[in-house]
């Protein structure tokens, strides 16, 4: 998931004039999409960050708390269960995803919570989980959840055979930019304007 985390820059600078406009107008933190449909160790967490605005409460709760729950369910746990399970048993596998996906929201309201009173810090610097950044994030969230729930209730072989795209369609993005970033370190050719490098320099502070 290398990949992924080289093009978080560029995936922030091209989603941005579209995701931040509809977040902000629903009162949410744009990071909050990242974790919405990637894992936060497949890429989710950096791209939240590249969304953020700075703030690093909606990072960490995007790219961590949402990033542990919706994400891998909407990028991992759904497109492996179908290269798994019979095609016959699909009606199976949507009804039990439905019936977790409509509990992520308050799975991570609790998760918000607890992050809330915990005390968490970053390099020594309190971040300052408030209940009104848990619940006003958690909009777009329900929405997203909700829409997912439907779709698997009423349409659940064309929501299936959707994620199984989308799944195909990530792992050629993280691919291209893995090989981008590679060939940018080894060669110098800039294949994709803005990647984040992937390998340390002479100089480079891995605490920053």
């Amino acid at each position: 998931m290398v990949g992924m985390t080289a093009l978080a820059p560029v995936l922030a600078h091209v989603l941005g004039p579209v995701i931040i406009p509809v977040y902000e107008m629903l009162g949410a933190n744009p990071s909050m999409f990242a974790g919405t449909l990637l894992a936060c160790d497949m890429g989710g967490f950096f791209l939240a960050k590249e969304l953020a605005g700075g703030d690093v409460a909606a990072w960490l709760y995007s790219g961590l708390i949402l990033g542990s729950m919706m994400g891998p369910t909407i990028v991992f746990s759904i497109p492996v269960a179908l290269g798994i399970i019979e095609p016959s048993d699909r009606r199976y596998l949507a009804l039990g995803v439905l019936a977790g996906i409509v509990t992520i929201p308050i799975g991570c309201i609790a998760g918000g919570l607890v992050a809330m009173y915990s005390g968490v810090q970053i390099n020594g610097q309190p971040v300052e989980f408030t209940f009104a950044l848990i619940l006003m994030n958690m909009i777009p969230v329900l929405i997203v959840a909700v829409l997912v729930a439907l779709g698997l209730k009423f349409i659940p072989e064309k929501m299936i055979n959707g994620f199984q795209i989308f799944a195909k369609f990530l792992v050629a993005l993280i691919t291209l930019g893995l090989a981008a970033a590679v060939v940018k370190f080894l060669l110098g050719w800039e294949l994709i304007p803005g990647l984040d490098p992937i390998f340390m320099a002479p100089g480079d502070n891995p605490v920053k």
